[in-house]
């Protein structure tokens, strides 16, 4: 996936093994006449957005993290820096989008605004 070109691999936490990215959670939302599909990433630590309008033809958006992957997991946890580790909850209303990391124990509001 193209935000993980961006992560060094012995960087990324959680992922030791050959999993993938293990998508946890998805939830559409509509905001100005577009439907989007927010997926969370396990392994990841990312929220994928797409653009589902036309459910034939999606369209990757864009991606969002607060998890810092210079840093090592430990290096996370002992800064207190971990970002929403393993993202599992996930509720889009109001232009907010709000996730909750399950290995942080963090709940996060990300701004959604598409255009």
């Amino acid at each position: 996936m193209a935000s993980r070109r961006k992560m060094k691999p012995s960087r990324i936490p959680l992922m030791a093994d050959n999993k993938g990215p293990e998508p946890e959670t998805v939830v559409t939302y509509e905001l100005g006449g577009r439907v989007y599909a927010l997926v969370t990433s396990e392994r990841l630590s990312v929220i994928f957005i797409f653009d589902v309008t036309n459910p034939r033809r999606p369209k990757f958006i864009n991606y969002a993290t607060n998890t810092p992957f210079d840093l090592t997991y430990l290096e996370q946890i002992a800064r207190g820096t971990s970002g929403d580790m393993d993202p599992e909850g996930l509720v889009a209303a109001n232009g907010k989008v709000y996730v909750s990391g399950s290995v942080s124990g963090t709940v996060s509001t990300y701004s959604f605004d598409c255009k």
